[in-house]
């Protein structure tokens, strides 16, 4: 393998000439790579920001999202209790919050865009989904937002329920799907992933603190 000069002849037809980058254009790359991304966290923040401050008084606790919309988030030491998907291919989320007593918070930090093409997305250990932001068609790629809790008293006990889509009601509380039986229990979750064209179908890891 070796670079290839422009006074070189042309390749053959169909041939496919193998080019081998210089560790500074390697470089390069990765550095315009990470600038891209920092600017795709900039922005999710800045989309964040805008609507907390338009958001009106008393609806922090019910999230709407979608490509059309900014970011949405549980108010702090609130987390995702309950999923509602409308629209063709689960294209607008909608999402309840509730409080978790006496949570101290720790970090708090928007995941890697997924969809079913990338797998799942995963908070920490410790840390649970308080909002969705959105981006391409149907809502196809997902950011969640993770926030962690610093003082559980015990490793949660979790696992996969759903999925939820417009064409299953539409609907995945989190409570109900885990069959809990106590008002004083609360579910909260800290992944999901999706199956179906424009994740149309979402799962959710859910646990039970």
């Amino acid at each position: 393998m070796r670079n290839i000069h422009p006074s070189e002849a042309l390749p053959v037809a169909g041939q496919r000439p193998e080019i081998l980058l210089s560790p500074e254009k390697s470089i390069d790359m990765m550095k315009h790579a990470i600038q891209i991304k920092s600017i795709e966290t900039m922005l999710l923040t800045l989309m964040l920001m805008l609507a907390m401050v338009t958001m009106p008084a008393g609806a922090a606790n019910r999230g709407l999202t979608s490509e059309e919309t900014p970011p949405a988030v549980c108010d702090p030491g609130y987390f995702v209790e309950e999923v509602r998907c409308s629209g063709r291919y689960c294209d607008n989320i909608r999402f309840t919050c509730q409080r978790l007593p006496n949570a101290v918070l720790g970090e708090a930090k928007w995941n890697r865009w997924v969809s079913e093409e990338h797998g799942g997305s995963e908070c920490g250990r410790n840390s649970f989904i308080a909002g969705f932001a959105c981006r391409g068609a149907y809502c196809d790629d997902i950011s969640l937002y993770c926030v962690e809790v610093t003082n559980l008293a015990r490793v949660p006990s979790c696992r996969e329920v759903g999925p939820v889509s417009e064409e299953r009601g539409g609907r995945l509380n989190f409570f109900s799907a885990m069959l809990g039986d106590n008002a004083a229990q609360k579910f909260y979750a800290r992944g999901m992933r999706c199956a179906g064209r424009y994740c149309d179908n979402k799962y959710f890891t859910v646990c039970a603190l």
